[in-house]
């Protein structure tokens, strides 16, 4: 991050969102630990980053309503939010908007509760449910990922960064602003193909193990190969 304000700014925003609830960071260090350990978390060979992986976690969430969008303009308006991209560094950042709530500011107000149906969600759950989402449930070739929206909303089609495979729009860097960034331009068809398999194949796993199916053996996820 050094001499980079956009990665702070990024930076700043995926930490209020691990504020909002212990199992938020605990489900995204799981991610991040079986993207590493399934070798998919590293742009440079052809996959895509930890920082994009937690976008998927995040917009995940988001989707399930689990955590609120923390760039939604009616929940700023809720609780008395005001831009001020003159006054405040952080809040114009490369020309862009880059101004979003703090967990505390929505806490504050009380403008935003979590659904009482997920209060006693296991991060073992929510773990199922990520794989589950991005493996069945997200239609992968048709929309974007992205946490600025925070629902299933952004056609690929409105877009011309949008990539042919998975697309994760940047929170920040969207597809409208003047330096559009698409974070899953590193990854490759064989990529995504080797990560949609992965989805699969750790959904089915896991579902067995939370039915009490399969044992676990220490591992929540199972031995893996790499498409050819």
């Amino acid at each position: 991050c050094f001499l980079n304000d956009i990665a702070v700014a990024n930076s700043g925003l995926l930490r209020e969102y691990s504020l909002i609830d212990n199992r938020v960071r605990n489900l995204m260090m799981a991610v991040k630990l079986w993207a590493k350990d399934h070798q998919i978390n590293s742009a440079k060979d052809n996959y895509i980053s930890s920082y994009a992986w937690i976008n998927l976690v995040i917009f995940y969430l988001q989707c399930i309503g689990f955590v609120p969008n923390l760039q939604c303009p009616e929940l700023m308006e809720a609780v008395g939010f005001r831009p001020d991209p003159k006054g405040n560094i952080w809040h114009r950042v490369k020309e862009l908007d880059t101004w979003y709530l703090t967990w505390n500011q929505v806490q504050r107000q009380k403008a935003w509760t979590q659904p009482s149906h997920l209060s006693e969600m296991t991060v073992s759950v929510l773990l199922y449910g990520f794989f589950e989402f991005y493996s069945s449930r997200f239609p992968v070739g048709t929309y974007s990922v992205s946490i600025k929206e925070g629902v299933i909303k952004k056609l690929k089609i409105q877009s011309k960064k949008a990539r042919l495979f998975i697309s994760i729009e940047d929170p920040f860097e969207t597809f409208d602003s003047h330096c559009p960034h698409d974070l899953s331009v590193p990854i490759s068809e064989n990529g995504t193909r080797d990560v949609l398999q992965y989805f699969r194949t750790a959904e089915r796993h896991l579902r067995n193990i939370l039915l009490g199916s399969q044992s676990h053996n220490g591992k929540l996820w199972p031995e893996f190969t790499r498409a050819s």
